[in-house]
């Protein structure tokens, strides 16, 4: 092998790795490096295998030696960006992305990484500039779906569609186009085609993990529009708790079309499904559920069932609590009582986007008139004794458990203030009056064209209109605090 001309040898590695044969790739270019140590692109060539394969430092020192040994080397600038925008060095991608430009602007690929990183920054228009010249230059998939990314946030909603219809017409099966395609469809209020590529989500690796991880939850046919009349269907949650308690309201709808209804839940959620919904068993333990005849994930419903959201025009409180601990204090004070969430599960999506630093919050509590409660629960609910407002806000995070504790404690609150997390859901679902605050650019659960959630009707949208900046949400709270307490008689507000 060794023996054959560098030219022969790189080709054949090349063409190896084209079809998928990486081992043959990889010895191709090591013995070709063996005979040639100064073949820059047979160092590029074996770093992009090393990426491939998920190692990204031997890729890193693989595009570092090219770029060595080639400092005009435009496509090993940009690979070697990619490695550092992949370990969160956006910075560094950046440089190695606009120097891959400068010496190569027609190289396509460049621009498309350098559109990624833009993306990931939230520089958005940056971002787009970047994959409006990749596509000039090669309209693919990948740049196309970029582009649309770009466009979403920006609210370009209709654009961003019909890029990634576009993306599907290339490729009908990227999965990332067609699970993108779902939030632009509900942004647009078009229900049946939001379901039906929300489906798409089973596709994507996250979920697959999830279908491996409890295998036994799939082992009964997934119900496809099958006559229930006589049948067992099981019912399961996935996703966040948010999702499901979202998407709980659906359960009303095949509950008359089935002879026998029973649920897997995450634990947290059991306790609070089972006081409110129909069902003939709930259950946290896959161990306890029969023999069913089709199983159907709990975001699915409204694809089988309701995939004109019809009830979400009809919408009435579906999740209530009937026992009462009397965890506040039984002899009721004369202030307005009011819950409070500041952050949302650290290992959630956008967990940084979301979280309001609760020091930001300090001018709220000095409103007379208020008696606060902190429902926050895990790690970040020490920061309530770490910024000693203990005094201030009484934690109840130790009379939590599960959701229908919490669902407990918000049927005696008058007001909760949430960021975007489950317990916003949870209170909107009750109907309790919910002001919900959110990071700039929420997404399709909280987001209505007229400001107004069509989801909740009732809540009360807070949205950042500075990307990162809660300063202005937190004025719009004190200032409709304020107004609030200025309704209540006077002996009220000392």
């Amino acid at each position: 092998m060794a023996s054959l001309p560098a030219k022969d040898l790189f080709s054949s590695a090349v063409a190896a790795s084209a079809q998928g044969d990486r081992a043959l790739a990889t010895e191709l270019l090591h013995a070709l490096l063996a005979a040639d140590p100064t073949h820059a692109r047979a160092h590029n060539e074996l770093g992009v295998l090393h990426y491939q394969c998920g190692n990204k430092d031997a890729a890193q020192q693989c595009f570092e030696k090219a770029i060595a040994l080639d400092p005009c080397y435009a496509r090993a600038y940009t690979n070697l960006g990619s490695c550092h925008n992949d370990a969160g060095r956006n910075q560094d991608a950046i440089r190695c992305h606009e120097k891959a430009v400068a010496l190569d602007p027609q190289l396509a690929d460049a621009w498309s990484n350098l559109g990624k990183v833009w993306n990931e920054l939230r520089e958005f228009e940056n971002s787009a500039f970047c994959y409006k010249r990749a596509l000039t230059l090669n309209r693919t998939p990948r740049t196309l779906r970029g582009l649309a990314v770009a466009y979403r946030h920006a609210g370009r909603y209709v654009r961003a569609k019909r890029l990634l219809q576009e993306a599907i017409a290339l490729d009908p099966n990227d999965v990332i186009a067609h699970f993108g395609l779902a939030p632009l469809h509900f942004y647009l209020e078009e229900y049946a085609d939001a379901l039906a590529e929300y489906e798409w989500r089973w596709h994507q690796s996250a979920m697959i993990e999830h279908k491996q991880q409890y295998a036994a939850l799939f082992s009964a046919p997934t119900y496809r529009g099958e006559d229930l009349r006589g049948k067992t269907l099981l019912l399961h949650t996935e996703q966040g708790f948010g999702d499901n308690l979202l998407f709980a309201r659906f359960i009303e709808k095949v509950r008359p079309k089935v002879d026998r209804l029973v649920m897997w839940s995450w634990p947290g959620l059991v306790e609070l499904f089972r006081e409110n919904f129909p069902l003939d068993l709930v259950t946290g333990r896959v161990a306890d559920l029969p023999k069913c005849d089709y199983q159907l994930p709990l975001l699915s419903i409204p694809f089988h069932f309701d995939p004109s959201l019809t009830t979400i025009n009809n919408f009435s409180p579906y999740l209530r609590v009937a026992r009462n601990r009397n965890i506040l204090p039984t002899q009721r004070d004369t202030h307005l009582r009011i819950g409070l969430v500041w952050s949302c599960d650290s290992k959630g999506f956008d967990y940084l986007q979301k979280k309001l630093p609760l020091q930001l919050l300090a001018p709220l509590f000095k409103i007379p008139g208020l008696s606060w409660y902190s429902l926050q629960v895990g790690p970040d609910r020490k920061e309530l004794e770490k910024a000693n407002l203990t005094h201030k806000v009484r934690d109840l995070g130790e009379h939590i458990s599960n959701f229908l504790d919490t669902a407990e404690i918000v049927q005696q609150l008058d007001l909760v203030i949430s960021v975007d997390t489950a317990v916003a859901h949870l209170t909107a679902a009750m109907g309790k009056p919910l002001w919900v605050v959110l990071k700039k650019e929420p997404d399709w659960r909280w987001h209505s064209p007229d400001g107004q959630p069509l989801w909740y009707p009732h809540a009360k949208p807070y949205i950042q209109v500075s990307r990162g900046d809660w300063s202005g949400v937190v004025k719009r709270l004190e200032r409709d605090l304020q107004t609030l307490t200025a309704q209540l008689p006077a002996k009220e507000r000392k």
